[in-house]
């Protein structure tokens, strides 16, 4: 009988390759940086930290929003620097890309973190050098893309739990503590009026007063003029940014950490935290709880204004 021939086992079909997984490279970063530099100016002429720029980057480059866990500090610095170069604006040093970054120290539950603060201009000049009295961390919440809300079902007990967890902002205490003293609260009875709305909206209106104040000296305090500046010492100026910036920082504080009744801080807190921010930005005046909260008393029930600190200009 012929051999049969012996039949080959068939080779097994190669599984498919898997699809290339995408890393965020330093580039990519800098072509967001970018995009933010050519086409948002809402973001420019403040400080944000590392941490803040890694979350507004994903919210303005589309190919990043589903990689956000790439979106590193220590990633997003090596490249933002490299490109860019290093350059603080530190008296008057220029970046002609209008990139600033510094290194500072902030106090971050009681303990001193440092972190890379960038910057973006389209002036000659770095607006807020770290040499200047009115160096500040932006507000991040001004800029990020507001998320809809997420809607889960909840049993009807549940649900009466969460009626039942009146925000503080809502309260008697924080009427009195964040409006004007001359404005009455509405009483309960009010049909659809939700006094802890208003109350956040005079702190944000009074936050945007203070901010003003420390860009110009002048819209913090009454019947100021642009000729306030030949008219007012250089030491009184600075004491009027000083407090704007004390009560800005007191007031973010609270709008951050006041609304639920769980773990939220007093008043008081929020003032002391303010006094440490001071402090850790590099103010060298001295101030004490007491005294920020003195002169949130003083902006709020004057129209969110200090007091014309000359005496002479006052009774003109």
């Amino acid at each position: 009988m012929p051999n049969k021939k012996k039949r080959k086992a068939p080779t097994p079909a190669k599984a498919a390759a898997a699809p290339p997984v995408w890393t965020v490279t330093g580039a990519e970063l800098v072509k967001a940086f970018q995009h933010i530099i050519y086409s948002l100016p809402k973001c420019h002429d403040q400080w944000f930290t590392d941490e803040d720029w890694c979350s507004i980057l994903p919210d303005y480059w589309a190919s990043l929003k589903n990689y956000r866990d790439q979106v590193t500090k220590g990633k997003f610095i090596k490249a933002i620097k490299k490109h860019f170069g290093e350059i603080s604006g530190y008296r008057g040093e220029t970046n002609p890309s209008g990139v600033y970054c510094v290194e500072r120290a902030r106090m971050i539950n009681g303990k001193n973190t440092k972190n890379w603060c960038f910057l973006i201009t389209k002036k000659l000049f770095c607006p807020l050098p770290p040499s200047s009295p009115q160096f500040f961390i932006g507000d991040i919440t001004t800029v990020l893309e507001p998320l809809l809300p997420q809607y889960q079902p909840t049993s009807s007990r549940g649900l009466a739990n969460e009626i039942l967890k009146e925000s503080y902002f809502d309260s008697g205490e924080a009427w009195k503590m964040f409006m004007p003293s001359d404005v009455a609260k509405p009483k309960k009875n009010d049909p659809g009026k939700s006094t802890g709305d208003d109350v956040k909206a005079v702190i944000k209106t009074r936050m945007l007063a203070c901010q003003a104040g420390i860009q110009n000296f002048w819209e913090a305090i009454e019947d100021g003029t642009k000729e306030d500046v030949t008219d007012v010492t250089d030491f009184k100026r600075r004491k009027i940014v000083f407090k704007c910036h004390a009560v800005y920082a007191a007031l973010r504080k609270a709008l951050e950490s006041m609304e639920g009744n769980q773990n939220r801080l007093t008043w008081r807190q929020c003032c002391d935290f303010a006094v440490e921010a001071m402090k850790v930005v590099g103010f060298e005046e001295t101030l004490a709880a007491d005294a920020v909260s003195r002169a949130h008393v003083e902006f709020r029930d004057n129209k969110n204004k200090f007091k014309h600190p000359n005496e002479k200009a006052r009774k003109k």
